[in-house]
């Protein structure tokens, strides 16, 4: 759903990737930075948002929020 990829887009700016606009669509630019968040994760690299990818996504964006405290 377009609010899941502006969420996804939103938590991939906050982890230092860029995405590209928070419009909703799941562009090639937002398909690299899922990718490069993968590679940096150690994760399989495909570049799909899946809901695993995407909690893993708001669990490093509430880690990095915990460590700023």
């Amino acid at each position: 759903p377009m609010a899941t990829v502006v969420e996804t887009q939103k938590l991939l700016t906050s982890l230092g990737y860029e995405p590209g606009p928070h419009n909703g669509q799941l562009t090639p630019r937002t398909r690299r930075a899922i990718s490069a968040w993968q590679r940096d994760n150690g994760l399989l690299i495909n570049g799909r948002m899946t809901r695993r990818m995407v909690e893993g996504l708001r669990r490093s964006v509430e880690g990095l929020r915990r460590a700023a405290r």
